[in-house]
């Protein structure tokens, strides 16, 4: 099915997601990205058996587990994530409003204006 759903978006461009119409150079890149649309995730954690649909993130996950790396930890939320590039864009992603809002109510002395 997988493989069925990848050729039907070929394109003379690339390949095409059929979902939401991004465009890939490569087949193999179109079907890691259909998989965030199925839900499908074949690939397994081996010591935590949690899955996942793109075998990079699966990577990046394993070394969580594994002794002698240094996982970053957010020091807002607690989650811990791999690569400190990760972090960074984690912070952003999640906490910049939150943080933009905090320095501004503490440079108003706690009141919004």
């Amino acid at each position: 099915m997988e493989t069925l759903v990848s050729n039907l978006g070929r394109s003379k461009q690339g390949h095409l997601c059929i979902y939401c119409g991004r465009l890939y150079s490569r087949k193999y890149g179109l079907k890691i990205h259909i998989r965030t649309h199925t839900g499908y995730k074949p690939l397994k954690c081996k010591f935590c058996l949690r899955p996942f649909g793109d075998p990079s993130n699966l990577n990046k996950h394993v070394r969580l587990h594994a002794e002698g790396d240094t996982p970053y930890k957010c020091a807002l939320c607690g989650k811990v994530l791999v690569r400190r590039r990760d972090l960074e864009r984690h912070v952003k992603s999640r906490h910049s409003p939150h943080l933009d809002t905090q320095q501004h109510q503490e440079s108003n002395n706690g009141r919004n204006s």
